[in-house]
């Protein structure tokens, strides 16, 4: 669950942050940990904004050991973090719709209330992250800088 913070309405909170340089996504995973983590997480932004990034921060403060790496072409990759806790972080971007997804077995991991999900491109399984709760991490570019809109949505 996340903190006060994130919950200033029974709705949905918005919290923008930056701009940061794109090295500095240590301090964005540090406020997201800090504030608490929902089930799922969700990154997107632009080709090359910073989402495997901001995803490598946060499992490497997490302890997570091993390389973490962009799951574009595997779909999913797993990890394990400090505490033993199991993380799948999931790359959307070359699926064509939500029955696609289906077929990699995400569900699996959805319906699972202790595994972490990290989702890049979320776009298209929308439908599949209905009734959950959700942060989703937007990272707009603004030139050599970063700007992070976290936005929590049921």
């Amino acid at each position: 669950m996340l903190s006060a913070d994130f919950h200033e309405s029974a709705k949905m909170t918005l919290k923008t942050l930056g701009p940061f340089p794109l090295e500095s996504a240590a301090e964005v995973a540090a406020y997201i940990l800090n504030n608490g983590l929902p089930h799922i997480v969700a990154f997107s932004g632009d080709l090359g904004a910073g989402k495997t990034t901001l995803v490598r921060e946060l499992m490497s403060m997490m302890g997570a050991t091993g390389e973490v790496n962009s799951p574009t072409f595997g779909i999913i990759n797993e990890y394990r973090t400090g505490d033993n806790r199991k993380v799948c972080h999931t790359d959307w971007y070359r699926i064509k719709d939500a029955a696609e997804l289906m077929d990699t077995g995400i569900q699996e991991y959805l319906d699972d209330p202790d595994c972490l999900i990290l989702i890049e491109w979320p776009e298209v399984g929308q439908s599949l992250l209905t009734g959950e709760e959700v942060l989703f991490v937007e990272i707009e570019h603004a030139g050599e800088q970063r700007i992070y809109h976290l936005n929590l949505r049921h």
